[in-house]
């Protein structure tokens, strides 16, 4: 569960999350193979911060999947494969109460991965991944879908969350 908020452009569009809520949506699988160009997108305002980790959303369960999640002192776009994962972080603006749009992409070839936040690139990796396709439902406000992240929780506001493959 989560309540309505208004999102960045002032409508009540986004949702708001409190520690222990999040949503999901068993319709959107995404599955994206070894070398296919796709991106996540959203717009989020974090309020305040649990202890531990943070996940904005992500399609993530087990061994494979990708998520944009808060951890070591960064928002970090994360792809899994197998257990591996691949990060990227960028600078730290979380809990100002400010509307940020985070975009991570991957390119076509599957090596380069890169991550926009307010409409500037924060940082690139190359990684060595193969298919991060997964069978989880989208999950916003938390982690995974079916992996206990008590502290994985997100707090404040999410809109617009976009996922595309060119």
């Amino acid at each position: 569960g989560s309540t309505e908020a208004a999102g960045p452009d002032g409508f009540g569009s986004g949702r708001h999350f409190e520690d222990g809520q999040y949503m999901r949506d068993d319709g959107a699988v995404f599955a994206f193979g070894a070398t296919e160009a796709f991106s996540y997108e959203a717009w989020i305002r974090e309020t305040a911060r649990p202890a531990g980790e943070s996940t904005a959303f992500g399609q993530f369960a087990a061994s494979h999947g990708w998520r944009l999640i808060y951890a070591s002192g960064h928002w970090t776009c994360e792809l899994i494969n197998n257990g591996f994962w691949s990060t990227l972080a960028d600078t730290d603006f979380s809990a100002d109460g400010e509307w940020h749009h985070v975009r991570c992409v991957r390119e076509a070839g599957g090596l380069v991965v890169r991550i926009y936040v307010d409409g500037v690139e924060a940082g690139s990796s190359t990684a060595d991944l193969q298919d991060v396709s997964t069978s989880a439902p989208l999950v916003i406000g938390n982690s995974a879908y079916g992996i206990a992240r008590d502290s994985q929780w997100f707090v404040g506001d999410i809109d617009e969350v976009r996922v595309t493959s060119p």
